[in-house]
């Protein structure tokens, strides 16, 4: 998505302003991978290996942002599974150059009537 169509897509789909970017950003970058993340915490550290290593090829890596985002009606294992995701994104930060949304705590929950689109437009 070029710069164009990224304003304008957020402008369609505004997002409130409490979310804030975690992680290790050393840019600046030229493109944005965005991760929705519910209940991922078995599969998205091998989605994160695998990208650090396609990054390795490219001439100026990506900003990386994993959004782990659940709804305020979330189930007891997903918000579990969403805590849990946090805690190893902190504890293996050193290991990628990577950012996180927490989009899943109290208070940060996405709405009842929003998903992965949401959570899309919380990590650009």
């Amino acid at each position: 998505m070029n710069s164009t169509a990224l304003v304008k897509f957020l402008q369609r789909s505004p997002v409130e302003k409490r979310w804030s970017l975690q992680g290790r950003v050393t840019g600046p970058y030229k493109a944005v991978v965005v991760i929705p993340a519910l209940a991922e915490s078995r599969t998205l550290f091998h989605t994160l290996s695998s990208l650090t290593v396609g990054a390795q090829t490219l001439p100026e890596k990506p900003l990386v942002v994993v959004v782990v985002n659940q709804r305020v009606d979330a189930t007891t294992e997903q918000r579990a599974d969403n805590q849990r995701t946090l805690r190893l994104l902190i504890q293996q930060m050193p290991a990628y150059d990577l950012t996180w949304v927490d989009a899943s705590s109290p208070g940060y929950e996405l709405p009842a009537t929003e998903g992965v689109g949401m959570a899309r437009r919380i990590g650009m």
